[in-house]
C-alpha cells in the first residue's frame, strides 16, 4: 500500500521521518515523503493509500475530507502534541471536524492521549500511545547517526554554549508587526486576546535573551556562543543585533540534534529542544527573567534547571554539571515518561509501523464519480503548476517564496540520509530511493 508522509520543518522532522519511512518501506509500504504542501498536492492525483499527517489543527479537516472521498485512510502523529494544558490544546491543537475524518491518531504518551480523549471522547478506541520518531533518534543506539556532523561542528566552532530561541510570533519571518496585524485581521474569536498576550510575552523575552547574550559574550570572551533561532523566526533580526560580538554566531542550519550534542550546554526558555538535550545527556538551563502563568511553555521548563536572573545563569555556565546531577536528570526523565511513551521500551517507529499495518487492513469507501473528478482537477492543477514553473525558469522570474521551515533537499542528499541509517538496519541500504514530485521522494523495496 502507498504511504504518504508529510514534513513541515526540515530541522525538526526530516531525519526522524526518513527513519520512519525506511522502516515502513521495509515492512512493505510504498512510501512518498516530502514537503507537506507538495505531498498534499501529489495525493490529489496519485494512487490512494494512507495519508500520515502531522497535526489535528483546524485547517486540516477539510483536506482530510477530500482525501477520504479519494479513498485514503488518514493517520496523524501530532507534532505539537506535547502540550499539557487542555484549554490551550483545544483552542490551538484540535480543529472542528477532526473526529469525522481521522482513522488513527498516534499520541506522544499518556498526557497527550488524555487530552485527545477529553477533546474527542469518540476517539477512545483509535488512539495509540507511540511517542515520536524524533525521540527515537536521540537514544544511544541511534544517535550514532549524528557522529560525523557533531565532529564537523566541533572542528569548526570548538567548545561553545548553544542558545536556542523560539520567538515565532514577535520575531516571525514576515516581521513581528505584520504577524500581529494578521492576528488582528484573522477570524480568531476568543483566541485573539491570548495570542496578543503571547506576542507581547515573546517580544519581552526576545529582548531579555538579546541582553543575556551580550552579557555572556562580554563576561566570557574566550567562549563561543551560538544562537540558533526557531525555523519560524527571522534570522536577520538576530544577526543585525549581534553582529558586533566576535564570539557570537547566529546559525540555523540542519538538524538541531548534532548542534546540541556538540555543545557544552543549552540555554533556552520554553523550547522543546530542552527535552532533546535531556535525552542526549547535555546540560540544559532554562533562563526565566520573566514569568507568565498564562504564556509560559510548561514541559520544557519542567525538565530543565531553572534560573531567574543573570547571576544564576552565570553560575550554571561556570559549573553546569553541578546543576545537572544524575538524580536531577532521572527525576526529569520520570516527568517526561508521562508525556513521551517511547523513552523506554519499543521504539516509536516500530509502534507506528505496526499501527499503520493494522490500519491498512481497513476497508475504505470511495465514490468513483466524485474521486475521478477530484483527481482530474488535481492533475489539471499539477499541469498548470508545471507550465508556470517552466515559464518562470525561461523568463528568469522570481520563484515561489521559499518556505522558511523547509530546506530544499537534493535526491543525492536525501538518499545519503537513508543510507546513513544503514548501521541501524543494513536492509535500508538495499531500499530503492527516487524522486516522486517537487520536494518529494519515494522509498520502497527494490523490485525483484
Amino acid at each position: 500500500m502507498r504511504l504518504y508522509i508529510t514534513v513541515e520543518t526540515t530541522s525538526r522532522e526530516l531525519d526522524a521521518k526518513i527513519l520512519l519511512a525506511c522502516c515502513a518501506a521495509e515492512a512493505g509500504f510504498d512510501v512518498i515523503i516530502g514537503l507537506e504542501d507538495m505531498v498534499r498536492r501529489l495525493c490529489r492525483f496519485s494512487d490512494p493509500g494512507i495519508f500520515f499527517d502531522k497535526s489535528l489543527h483546524s485547517e486540516y479537516p477539510v483536506l482530510f475530507k477530500q482525501l477520504k472521498k479519494l479513498g485514503y485512510l488518514v493517520a496523524v502523529s501530532d507534532e505539537e502534541g506535547l502540550a499539557g494544558d487542555f484549554d490551550q490544546y483545544c483552542k490551538f491543537g484540535v480543529g472542528e471536524g477532526v473526529a469525522d475524518t481521522v482513522d488513527m491518531i498516534f499520541a506522544w504518551g499518556e498526557m497527550h492521549r488524555q487530552l485527545i480523549y477529553k477533546a474527542m471522547p469518540e476517539y477512545a478506541g483509535f488512539v495509540i500511545e507511540a511517542g515520536n520518531p524524533r525521540m527515537d533518534i536521540l537514544g544511544a543506539e541511534l544517535r550514532l547517526f549524528f557522529n560525523s556532523k557533531v565532529q564537523e561542528i566541533k572542528k569548526e566552532y570548538g567548545d561553545f554554549i548553544l542558545v536556542n530561541t523560539r520567538y515565532g510570533f514577535s520575531n516571525n519571518v514576515i516581521g513581528g508587526e505584520e504577524f500581529k496585524k494578521r492576528i488582528l485581521r484573522g477570524d480568531l474569536g476568543e483566541k485573539v486576546d491570548y495570542l496578543l498576550d503571547f506576542y507581547d510575552f515573546e517580544e519581552a523575552l526576545w529582548n531579555e535573551f538579546l541582553k543575556m547574550t551580550e552579557l555572556l559574550s562580554r563576561r566570557y570572551p574566550d567562549r563561543n556562543i551560538i544562537l540558533r533561532p526557531h525555523p519560524s523566526e527571522s534570522i536577520d533580526r538576530w544577526q543585525t543585533a549581534l553582529h558586533a560580538l566576535e564570539n557570537v554566531k547566529v546559525i540555523r542550519e540542519g538538524n538541531v540534534h548534532p548542534w546540541i550534542l556538540a555543545s557544552d550546554m543549552l540555554i533556552h526558555n520554553g523550547c522543546s529542544t530542552a527535552i532533546e538535550a535531556l535525552l542526549l545527556d547535555v546540560p540544559c538551563v532554562c533562563y526565566r527573567p520573566i514569568l507568565s502563568e498564562k504564556c509560559d511553555v510548561v514541559l520544557p521548563n519542567l525538565v530543565s534547571y531553572n534560573v531567574y536572573d543573570i547571576n544564576g545563569l552565570c553560575s550554571f555556565v561556570e559549573s553546569p554539571l553541578i546543576y545537572s546531577t544524575f538524580d536531577k536528570k532521572e527525576g526529569w526523565k520520570r516527568i517526561l515518561k508521562k508525556y513521551i511513551f517511547s523513552i523506554t521500551g519499543r521504539k516509536s517507529v516500530e509502534i507506528i509501523v505496526d499501527g499503520l499495518i493494522e490500519l491498512s487492513r481497513k476497508k475504505t469507501k470511495r465514490n468513483i464519480v466524485v474521486s475521478s473528478s477530484m483527481r482530474c482537477a488535481g492533475y489539471a492543477s499539477h499541469i498548470w503548476r508545471v507550465i508556470r514553473y517552466a515559464l518562470r525558469k525561461k523568463y528568469k522570474r522570481s520563484e515561489i517564496k521559499l518556505n522558511s521551515k523547509w530546506i530544499p533537499c537534493s535526491l543525492e542528499k536525501f538518499e545519503g540520509i537513508v543510507r546513513g541509517y544503514g548501521f541501524y538496519n543494513s536492509k535500508f541500504n538495499e531500499l530503492d530511493v527516487s524522486s516522486a514530485y517537487y520536494d518529494c521522494f519515494r522509498i520502497r523495496k527494490k523490485l525483484r
